[in-house]
């Protein structure tokens, strides 16, 4: 049975006088919930649990930087950095099996088109290495890394340079593999779509090659419903190359699905998040497939309200946890969803006060716990925030 929806309200305090790291306060001090940044507007992205604390990603908005903050297990700051001048749009990281993390950004920096910042930080934060990738005379979108089990990166996204003629091909699927000292994979496939427009939002590893998932409008013979855009799993080899392993899948409704993640099951299947699009109504959608992508449920939940789902994880009961926006009068709030594996929305929690709040990753800690990072207003700036609820969805003390 689905639990009634608990509103933590407006546990969000206002900054005062000049907004630094050292002034962000909260009414609710004694929970977990952090927050980090300096004078000017942050955005939080991204974040990983490391053997002593967490490392947060994020956006300084003000200077168009990448910011970076090293913190303990309650969540105080050990030190920040912030590097990349120019970049438009912080992405992703993901832990560096040799030694720091990799972190990828957009940029239009001093060139006509966009390109891809890569950045190799150490365990200090900073950056040993940096190096940008594109295709000459086109603009290239990065929406997330990924690492192999070879320890090599693979950044997925889409390009406006196109593999079919006429002007109904808008974009495709855009990746490059690199490893450790950022050498590109020469035999790599870097584009690959159809007709229409095709956003590589992220690629996972499986046995003999990989799997892409995003969104296209493009339309099979035999894979319905399905009108407008719709979610795409599509399988490729180990240098970006279609397989024969099982054709491209789509998954939607007659509304226009929009794909936001994908988690790689114990089972070996998938889980995706999204929403689906009906004019100013944007429901939340989920399915979760099979390794060959065959569909166990597909589900909108419609009884929430105007939401999108945003990152999605596998809890250790094999359920999901899903992190979401839902859009209301008065701005936005964070939502967590607790999803049976069976597709029932077994609950869901609201966080938010009277301003205009974003998700960005939530993870399972090992202790049940779960811990997300977003974006919050707090009066006129917003600012990256940590926060940690406990296995129900409820604020913690610790």
């Amino acid at each position: 049975m689905k639990e009634k929806l608990i509103v933590i309200g407006l546990f969000f305090i206002l900054c005062t006088a000049c907004d630094t790291e050292n002034n962000i306060e909260t009414y609710y001090s004694d929970y977990f919930i952090k927050y980090y940044g300096v004078d000017g507007d942050q955005e939080g992205v991204d974040f990983e649990v490391l053997p002593d604390g967490y490392l947060v990603l994020g956006k300084n908005v003000y200077t168009n930087t990448v910011f970076l903050v090293r913190t303990d297990f309650s969540g105080n700051e050990l030190w920040s950095k912030q590097f990349g001048e120019g970049a438009d749009e912080v992405v992703d990281m993901v832990v560096n099996p040799d030694a720091g993390y990799m972190v990828v950004a957009n940029t239009r920096a001093g060139t006509p088109n966009s390109k891809v910042m890569v950045f190799n930080v150490d365990n200090q934060g900073s950056v040993v290495q940096l190096d940008t990738f594109g295709l000459a005379g086109y603009d290239v979108h990065a929406s997330s890394i990924t690492t192999t089990r070879s320890g090599r990166f693979i950044i997925t996204g889409y390009t406006n340079k196109v593999s079919t003629t006429g002007n109904l091909d808008v974009s495709d699927l855009f990746s490059f593999e690199i490893d450790e000292n950022m050498t590109a994979q020469s035999l790599w496939r870097s584009t690959y779509g159809w007709d229409g427009e095709d956003l590589g939002i992220k690629i996972l590893e499986r046995d003999n090659g990989y799997v892409f998932f995003g969104t296209t409008d493009h339309k099979t013979s035999n894979n319905i419903p399905r009108d407008r855009t719709n979610m795409f799993l599509f399988p490729i080899n180990s240098i970006g190359d279609q397989t024969s392993t099982f054709p491209l899948q789509l998954y939607g409704t007659n509304a226009a699905e929009v794909a936001a993640d994908i988690v790689g099951l114990r089972d070996g299947g998938y889980a995706m998040v999204g929403a689906s699009i009906n004019g100013a109504r944007r429901t939340p959608f989920m399915v979760r497939v099979t390794s060959n992508g065959t569909t166990i449920f597909q589900n909108q939940f419609t009884d929430i309200g105007s939401m999108e789902l945003k990152s999605v994880v596998q809890s250790a009961d094999g359920n999901f946890l899903v992190l979401g926006v839902l859009y209301e009068d008065n701005g936005s709030n964070i939502t967590i969803l607790k999803i049976a594996a069976d597709g029932r929305l077994l609950w869901y929690r609201l966080f938010g006060g009277e301003d205009s709040n974003l998700p960005g990753r939530i993870k399972e800690l090992e202790d049940g716990s779960i811990l997300f990072v977003s974006t919050i207003e707090l009066e006129n700036q917003t600012k990256m925030a940590l926060i940690k609820v406990t296995p129900a969805g409820e604020l913690t003390h610790q």
